[in-house]
């Protein structure tokens, strides 16, 4: 990628928004991707975040569900402040066995940390690092592409690319997972690098749920010698998600037990947040969501001399289906769907991005409005304390460590 050349005028506004505060640099940022200051500073407001996220250290709070995973992983953290290594290897060991965790990147990162420090905002600091690492990389790949530029239409196709945002880290470890997942697959669909399937293949290390991911990768791969078939399977999981929906959501228990011990956990919680604002919006968003898709499927002949996107935009095509299937089971559909956004938006922005129906487009955060302007701010002051907003990161730096 060749960096768009800066004057000294926008570095220095740039920086000094940042040593402001780190919210100004990023949005600041943002408004000219093309150059390598706006990742660095991007990168770097990811840490900050990091460094910053605060919750609590009991689960006193009614509202807890909100952030019970970033409560309960720095809980673990201070815990394996006082285990040694052969207790890390004794874990270690039980999860190969299959007797232990469903994962080893959590605990393996709490007992590196734990190492050096007992507090908690420097594990958050470092699980900021990786996320954002393979978050940044794989953004990169996408703002490399030639038709990327900054009209508000395309920073819409960027808000769509970078759906799991950095307050993800709340929960360590699924979208740290999915970062490497979606990196993996865009550095194999775009520049045919074949060896990234190896770190593909690490990501249920990182979250078990990522076996089911590829899972779909390989039916991908078996299936998209058929496109028609991939395409007659979304249209009917769009006409039958709903009714998926509500069967799996009251029979759990005809999942598979991994899966049906989390899905109940997590209708808990959404049960518990939702109302009739956000009901109509789910839905909406949801449907909006599918006709995106459809967007690109009557498009699919346009696609097949577009060699960046013949083989990822069926893959897009297929993982919509699942998620339409399974929306109900959150480890499975809205979390799939999460980790389609980054390819839907890529083939967006080099197939339909200058079109005229890459103006549908526009109506994204009218659909997703309450996400978007209320739900997802809620959820940043959640997570920080007020200071966050208005401090400048050397205060935040010296306040945190």
């Amino acid at each position: 990628m060749e960096w768009k050349r800066e004057n000294s005028n926008d570095l220095l506004a740039k920086w000094g928004l940042f040593l402001l505060s780190p919210v100004l640099g990023l949005f600041y940022s943002f408004l000219n991707l093309k150059t390598k200051s706006s990742f660095w500073v991007i990168y770097l407001v990811g840490l900050v975040f990091g460094l910053s996220l605060t919750v609590e250290a009991a689960w006193g709070n009614a509202d807890v569900l909100w952030y019970a995973d970033s409560m309960r992983h720095r809980a673990d953290f201070e815990a394996w402040v006082g285990y040694d290594i052969n207790y890390y290897l004794f874990q270690l060991a039980t999860y190969f066995t299959g007797q232990g965790e469903k994962d080893i990147y959590a605990f393996t990162l709490e007992f590196l940390v734990s190492r050096f420090t007992n507090n908690y905002h420097v594990f958050f600091l470092v699980v900021a690092a990786i996320y954002g690492f393979f978050s940044i990389k794989s953004l990169k790949l996408f703002v490399a592409e030639r038709k990327f530029d900054n009209s508000i239409l395309c920073l819409i196709v960027v808000y769509i690319f970078l759906s799991a945002q950095i307050l993800e880290i709340n929960g360590v470890r699924f979208f740290t997972g999915g970062w490497i997942a979606v990196y993996s697959l865009l550095q194999i669909f775009i520049n045919k690098k074949k060896r990234y399937f190896l770190l593909l293949a690490l990501t249920p290390l990182v979250h078990n749920a990522f076996f089911l991911f590829l899972a779909i990768v390989f039916v991908f791969y078996v299936a998209k010698r058929w496109p028609t078939i991939c395409f007659i399977f979304f249209i009917i999981s769009f006409a039958l998600s709903e009714v998926f929906a509500q069967i799996l959501s009251t029979n759990v228990s005809l999942l598979p037990e991994f899966m049906a011990k989390s899905t109940e956990y997590y209708l808990n919680a959404e049960n518990a947040s939702r109302g009739l604002l956000y009901s109509i919006f789910d839905v909406s968003r949801r449907v909006f969501i599918n006709i995106l898709v459809v967007v690109v499927i009557i498009t699919a002949k346009f696609h097949e001399s577009k060699t960046e996107t013949k083989d990822m935009y069926l893959f897009v095509v297929i993982l919509a289906a699942f998620s339409n299937f399974f929306m109900s089971v959150p480890i499975f559909g809205s979390r799939m769907q999460a980790l389609m956004f980054p390819f839907l938006a890529y083939v967006w922005l080099v197939n339909i991005y200058k079109t005229k129906r890459g103006k549908i487009m526009y109506l994204y955060p009218v659909v997703s409005f309450y996400f978007i302007f209320f739900l997802m701010p809620r959820t940043y002051y959640r997570l920080l304390e007020p200071c966050f907003f208005y401090s400048s990161p050397i205060y935040l730096i010296f306040k945190y460590l």
